[in-house]
């Protein structure tokens, strides 16, 4: 069974070496979790947490856990592996739970985690403003400023245009 939950910090805080740390920043803040993964191992480990109003606890998509530390996403895999979903600026601030998909999005970036576990990433869809329209099966329907001095414009993208992110 995959859970994780929150915990007090261990005694040696975030410099404990038996914990592992993740965020796709520098985080001011850094929230403890429990790990259990299937055969029963556990394993404590510390999420960072992004600077938007963006959160949401723990919860099954997939064969994953998916939760979200004030607009840093990660993805839990049943091995125990945690991905920090990639964000460059101070987290996402809108998310859409589609179907087979939940799509998160700030002013520049996009992510996607797919419910196979799949994360794609893509920072260069627009220079300001992007906003998820709507999603509809693989296409994503976006708006946002192509170039600056523009006014914003809905476009529309296919998952399987923006990069995979490899899995470490």
């Amino acid at each position: 069974m995959l859970s994780l939950r929150p915990v007090d910090y261990p005694k040696l805080g975030v410099e404990d070496p038996s914990w592992r740390r993740f965020s796709p920043a520098e985080p001011k803040t850094w929230h403890a979790f429990w790990l259990e993964c299937r055969g029963g191992l556990g394993q404590g480990v510390f999420l960072g947490e992004g600077e938007t109003d963006l959160s949401f606890e723990p919860r099954c998509f997939g064969e994953t856990l998916i939760l979200c530390v004030r607009g840093y996403p990660y993805v839990v895999y049943p091995d125990g592996a945690v991905l920090a979903v990639p964000c460059d600026l101070f987290g996402y601030s809108q998310f859409v739970d589609a179907d087979k998909m939940i799509v998160f999005c700030n002013f520049a970036e996009l992510a996607i985690v797919h419910r196979s576990g799949e994360v794609r990433y893509s920072c260069d869809l627009a220079v300001d403003d992007l906003w998820v329209v709507s999603v509809s099966g693989e296409t994503v329907n976006l708006s946002g400023l192509k170039e600056l001095g523009l006014e914003p414009e809905d476009f529309f993208i296919n998952v399987s245009q923006i990069p995979k992110v490899q899995r470490v």
